[in-house]
């Protein structure tokens, strides 16, 4: 699972070097140390673009992607 969090890491530092920015973020709350590599914080990204890897990969995981006409 450790993997699959990288990937997401990932994808959001992409979004955020081509100017993407995070608005909010939660918490990973009481889950404990060891559940931290297998739990990604629900985040809210805006300015994404079709340029951002986020908006073109498909993972594995409960996010939904948004965007202006």
């Amino acid at each position: 699972m450790h993997e699959h969090s990288e990937k997401l890491l990932g994808l959001v530092n992409d979004a955020l070097d081509k100017g993407a920015e995070i608005v909010a973020r939660g918490s990973f709350g009481h889950i404990g140390e060891d559940a931290v590599d297998q739990y990604f914080p629900p985040t809210v990204i805006v300015n994404v673009n079709h340029s951002m890897k986020l908006m073109q990969e498909e993972v594995a995981n409960l996010y939904c992607k948004y965007w202006r006409f």
